[in-house]
Order: C-alpha cells, then structure tokens, then sequence
C-alpha cells in the first residue's frame, strides 16, 4: 500500500474541519444536525428507559465522535433535559447529577468546544432556572476502536455520524490490481465488519447492564445508488481524474480518494449485531433519510439554484474531508477540486438525491449481565 498515509496515520488526520471559517465543520454540518433531531424522540425515550429502571444518581453519558461545533450540544441538551423532566416527575429522593463524556480524535477541535462550554451553561441556566440537574463536561480525546473508559461505567452511549469512519484504509485497497469497485466494495466491507465488531465489543465492556446505546449510521441501499453517502462522496473521484487528464494532478493521486469511510447496509449492521458472540441486541431500529442538499426544505420556494445549492452541498463534503486531503494537495489544488466536485454534484441536486441513515438502539445481552456479576 506504499506509504499507508490514511491507514498508518488516520488518528491524526481524521478529523472535522475545526474554527469557525467558511469550510468549517461547525458552519457546515446542517445535514448532520437536521439527522440529529429527527432521532431526538428515539434518543430521549432510550435516556428514559435507562432512568427508569436504573435510578442513577449520577448519570453517566458519552458522546462518540463529539465533532466540534454547535451539533456537539444538540444532543447533550436532549440528555439534560430528560433528566431534569424525569427527576422532578419521578420525584427522586436523591439529588441528581450528570456527567457528559466528549469523545473524538485527538485532531478535534476540543479548544472550539470549551471556549463554547461557558455560554451553554448559562444558556441552560436561563432555560432551566437555578434549581436545573447539575451537568459535567469533560473532554474524552481517543479512539473509540480501543477502551474508552471503566468498566461497567457508562449508563448512555450516543454517537452520530461516526462509525462510518473506519479505523484505517482497508489494506491492499490502494493496489492497482484491486482498482475493480466491486472487490474494492468488498475489501471496505470487511474492515466495517472487523472494526465494527471491536466497537461493539469494546462498548459493551464500558456500559453499565440496563444502560443503552444509540448509534445513527449513514447506511446504503443495495438497490439505489443516490441512497449512499458512500457513492457521492466517490464522486469526487470524477472531479480529480479531470484533474489528471488536464495534468493538474499526478494519476498516482487517485488513491487520495480512498478514504477510511463507509456506508453499511442495514443487513450488514444487523449480522454483526446478531452474531454468536455478539454482545449486544437490537432493541429498536428506524431508517431516517437526509437529502444532498442541506437546505433542501429551505429552498422549495425558491428558484432552483442549483449552482448555488451544489456549492452548499460540497462544503458540507469539505468539512469532513479536506483534513485528510492535506497531506496530498497544496490549498489552490483542493480548492480546485472541490469546485469542480460542486459542478457534478449539481447536475444531480435537480433528482432531489437522498441518502438512508439508519438509528439502531442497542441493549446488552443477558449473559454479559452475568460477566458483570
């Protein structure tokens, strides 16, 4: 695979554009935050269960793949305030506590998230009044392919958009010989599955029996190419290999391009999830599409513009990607790709593309009640 630049160094460089700029992630992550709150109802009823049956005291919760920005708060609002509900309902006679794990890369913007923290918290004081359920934020910088925190630790793990990114480039995926999309299909497919399986099993050792896991996935659809996250960001193969045809870039820079990125189908997610060994169950499932283009539902009054729209659209697609792009591209080059990866998406956007996202509630199994006895 020559140099491994994605597989050797992917904790370095997997990362979300940080700041506040105009490629920023945390000013280009509308698609993520409209999936977010169309989960929101399965993500409080999940937190509500696990307060019901287990009554903590200090609820223990992560965020998996945190990003940076004004999402990362979304869904530790939602935690926030089922609990503060729940605890004055419920009438607890003890007084409740919470304490916010934030979970990325070592790359992550964590600085932009805490020089946010302080605001939020008045934020939430407003909204709460003074008598709210004391919070606790603290950053959890890592790998969630390797342990994360004590046993039997954690009563919610949340994690959206995230575990499409894989712990390294599949191997031998960079070869010539496996230019073929379907072998490469399957190369990427197996690295899911293996690292999948290791989040799972990892998890599972860090959940507290009773507690639950939400994950949102950005899935496939085996019949649809336009329901795959997967194929429009392959698209931006097209912009690069104009590039190599107008000899702006080398054809060695294709493998650019393979990025530790993919978008499962729900079968695949389903048997690692039910395998023998398997850790977990899933105890509720809900597919949720998400449109190419972020303003989608902004824009149906308007003239279409899909110039305009396509370019909306990229920079969502720069946010995630351009840290990996780096290390291959000077900053006049990617921002050449990129506009050409705006003009193929655009001639798409008239389709009214959607990808599938698929929202998985996960409870541990039985027996791994008796491994924690």
């Amino acid at each position: 695979m020559g140099e491994k630049p994605l597989s050797a160094m992917v904790e370095q460089i997997v990362h979300m554009v940080g700041g506040t700029g105009e490629t920023s992630y945390a000013k280009n992550s509308i698609v993520q935050a409209k999936v977010i709150l169309k989960a929101k109802p399965i993500v409080e009823e999940a937190i509500r269960e696990v307060y019901r049956t287990l009554f903590p005291m200090k609820f223990v919760a992560a965020e998996l793949g945190c990003s940076s920005g004004p999402n990362t708060f979304l869904v530790i609002s939602e935690i926030i305030s089922v609990i503060h509900e729940l605890s004055r309902r419920l009438d607890i006679s003890h007084e409740s506590e919470i304490q916010i794990f934030l979970n990325d890369l070592p790359g992550n913007d964590f600085n932009n998230i805490f020089r946010s923290l302080m605001d939020y918290k008045k934020q939430i004081k407003e909204d709460k009044g003074e008598n709210f359920v004391p919070f606790y934020v603290a950053g959890s910088p890592g790998s969630f392919y390797t342990r994360l925190f004590p046993s039997k630790s954690v009563h919610f793990f949340h994690s959206s958009y995230s575990q499409m990114w894989l712990s390294q480039v599949p191997r031998m995926v960079d070869d010539e010989s496996t230019f073929d999309e379907l072998k490469k299909q399957n190369l990427y497919s197996e690295q899911f599955k293996e690292d999948f399986s290791t989040f799972l099993k990892l998890r599972s050792k860090e959940l507290i029996f009773g507690g639950r896991m939400v994950l949102t996935i950005a899935g496939r659809v085996t019949n649809s190419e336009y329901k795959d996250s997967f194929y429009m960001l392959g698209l931006l193969r097209l912009a690069l290999n104009d590039m190599i045809s107008e000899g702006l870039a080398r054809k060695a820079d294709r493998n650019a391009i393979n990025f530790p990125y993919y978008t499962p189908t729900i079968e695949e997610l389903k048997s690692i999830i039910d395998q023998k060994e398997g850790f977990f169950y899933l105890d509720h499932v809900e597919t949720l599409e998400s449109s190419w283009d972020p303003f989608e539902d902004e824009l149906n009054n308007l003239p279409p513009d899909y110039i305009l729209r396509g370019k909306i659209a990229v920079k969502h697609i720069q946010a995630a990607v351009e840290p990996l792009l780096n290390g291959h591209f000077d900053k006049e080059t990617i921002d050449d790709l990129f506009s050409r990866y705006a003009k193929i998406i655009t001639t798409h956007l008239a389709e009214k593309p959607k990808w599938v996202n698929f929202v998985l509630v996960l409870k541990l199994r039985e027996r791994m009640q008796l491994k924690a006895c």
